[in-house]
Protein backbone atom coordinates (compact mmCIF):
# COMPACT_ATOMS: atom_id res chain seq x y z
CA UNK A 1 0.00 0.00 0.00
CA UNK A 2 1.45 3.24 -0.24
CA UNK A 3 0.78 4.56 3.30
CA UNK A 4 -1.54 4.83 6.15
CA UNK A 5 -3.98 6.89 4.95
CA UNK A 6 -4.88 5.00 1.94
CA UNK A 7 -5.46 1.46 3.71
CA UNK A 8 -9.57 2.55 3.59
CA UNK A 9 -9.23 3.09 -0.34
CA UNK A 10 -8.33 -0.63 -0.89
CA UNK A 11 -10.96 -2.12 1.52
CA UNK A 12 -13.48 0.01 0.36
CA UNK A 13 -12.75 -0.49 -3.76
CA UNK A 14 -12.30 -4.59 -2.88
CA UNK A 15 -15.55 -3.82 -1.31
CA UNK A 16 -17.46 -2.32 -4.16
CA UNK A 17 -16.09 -4.21 -6.77
CA UNK A 18 -16.94 -7.86 -5.00
CA UNK A 19 -20.49 -6.17 -4.42
CA UNK A 20 -21.26 -5.45 -8.12
CA UNK A 21 -19.94 -8.95 -8.84
CA UNK A 22 -22.68 -10.60 -6.34
CA UNK A 23 -25.23 -8.39 -8.42
CA UNK A 24 -24.29 -8.94 -11.80
CA UNK A 25 -23.95 -12.96 -11.00
CA UNK A 26 -27.14 -13.42 -8.43
CA UNK A 27 -29.65 -11.45 -10.54
CA UNK A 28 -27.83 -10.23 -14.19
CA UNK A 29 -26.81 -13.55 -15.29
CA UNK A 30 -29.19 -15.95 -13.66
CA UNK A 31 -32.40 -13.79 -15.26
CA UNK A 32 -29.74 -13.55 -18.32
CA UNK A 33 -29.63 -17.40 -18.79
CA UNK A 34 -32.73 -18.04 -17.37
CA UNK A 35 -34.22 -20.05 -20.35
CA UNK A 36 -30.98 -21.20 -21.78
CA UNK A 37 -29.60 -24.55 -20.30
CA UNK A 38 -27.93 -24.90 -23.66
CA UNK A 39 -23.94 -25.99 -23.62
CA UNK A 40 -23.44 -22.31 -25.06
CA UNK A 41 -25.09 -21.06 -21.82
CA UNK A 42 -22.56 -22.87 -19.40
CA UNK A 43 -19.95 -21.29 -21.27
CA UNK A 44 -21.07 -17.99 -21.12
CA UNK A 45 -21.22 -18.55 -17.21
CA UNK A 46 -18.51 -20.10 -16.99
CA UNK A 47 -16.45 -17.08 -18.90
CA UNK A 48 -18.40 -14.88 -16.99
CA UNK A 49 -16.97 -16.38 -14.00
CA UNK A 50 -13.45 -16.98 -15.16
CA UNK A 51 -13.34 -12.90 -16.03
CA UNK A 52 -14.41 -12.04 -13.09
CA UNK A 53 -11.64 -13.93 -10.51
CA UNK A 54 -9.17 -12.70 -13.10
CA UNK A 55 -10.19 -8.81 -12.80
CA UNK A 56 -10.51 -9.90 -9.08
CA UNK A 57 -6.76 -11.40 -9.51
CA UNK A 58 -5.35 -8.59 -11.41
CA UNK A 59 -6.75 -5.98 -8.53
CA UNK A 60 -5.22 -7.68 -5.82
CA UNK A 61 -1.86 -8.29 -7.60
CA UNK A 62 -1.38 -4.13 -8.42
CA UNK A 63 -2.65 -3.44 -4.77
CA UNK A 64 0.15 -5.68 -3.26
CA UNK A 65 2.77 -5.00 -6.19
CA UNK A 66 5.58 -3.11 -4.78
CA UNK A 67 6.32 -0.52 -7.79
CA UNK A 68 10.15 -0.06 -6.75
CA UNK A 69 11.93 3.41 -7.02
CA UNK A 70 14.81 5.42 -8.83
CA UNK A 71 17.15 6.24 -6.29
CA UNK A 72 18.20 9.48 -6.64
CA UNK A 73 21.77 10.37 -7.32
CA UNK A 74 23.92 12.96 -5.86
CA UNK A 75 23.95 16.25 -8.10
CA UNK A 76 27.20 17.21 -7.70
CA UNK A 77 28.53 14.06 -9.54
CA UNK A 78 26.08 14.46 -12.09
CA UNK A 79 27.41 17.88 -12.83
CA UNK A 80 30.77 16.95 -12.65
CA UNK A 81 30.26 14.46 -15.32
CA UNK A 82 29.18 16.84 -17.88
CA UNK A 83 30.65 19.02 -19.99
CA UNK A 84 30.18 22.53 -20.14
CA UNK A 85 28.85 22.58 -23.53
CA UNK A 86 26.28 20.38 -22.59
CA UNK A 87 24.36 21.77 -19.67
CA UNK A 88 22.04 25.16 -19.94
CA UNK A 89 23.57 28.54 -19.79
CA UNK A 90 20.36 29.65 -17.09
CA UNK A 91 20.22 27.22 -14.89
CA UNK A 92 23.77 24.99 -15.07
CA UNK A 93 21.47 22.09 -15.15
CA UNK A 94 22.15 19.15 -18.44
CA UNK A 95 19.95 20.12 -21.21
CA UNK A 96 17.37 18.04 -22.27
CA UNK A 97 18.18 15.10 -24.37
CA UNK A 98 16.65 13.86 -26.97
CA UNK A 99 15.88 9.57 -28.30
CA UNK A 100 14.33 8.34 -30.97
CA UNK A 101 11.27 5.94 -30.64
CA UNK A 102 9.67 4.24 -33.45
CA UNK A 103 10.91 7.29 -35.84
CA UNK A 104 9.39 9.73 -33.47
CA UNK A 105 12.31 12.39 -31.57
CA UNK A 106 11.76 12.55 -28.11
CA UNK A 107 12.66 14.94 -25.97
CA UNK A 108 13.92 13.48 -22.35
CA UNK A 109 13.90 16.51 -19.52
CA UNK A 110 17.21 16.42 -16.59
CA UNK A 111 15.65 16.30 -13.10
CA UNK A 112 17.55 18.49 -10.81
CA UNK A 113 15.35 17.05 -7.72
CA UNK A 114 16.61 13.34 -8.52
CA UNK A 115 19.74 14.21 -10.65
CA UNK A 116 18.17 12.03 -13.86
CA UNK A 117 16.78 12.18 -16.83
CA UNK A 118 12.66 11.48 -16.82
CA UNK A 119 11.10 8.77 -18.62
CA UNK A 120 9.69 9.61 -21.68
CA UNK A 121 5.91 10.68 -21.16
CA UNK A 122 6.18 11.64 -17.31
CA UNK A 123 5.18 14.37 -15.95
CA UNK A 124 7.34 14.06 -13.11
CA UNK A 125 10.15 11.41 -12.15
Amino acid sequence: FSGPADKGFFGGTLFMSLCMAWNFYVTILPHFLEHDNSQFGQRLRLACYALGLVGLFGMLRAAFMNPGIVPRQDLAEVLSQCPEECRDIGSGLPKSRFLVMNGIHVAQKFCSTCAIYRPPRSKHC
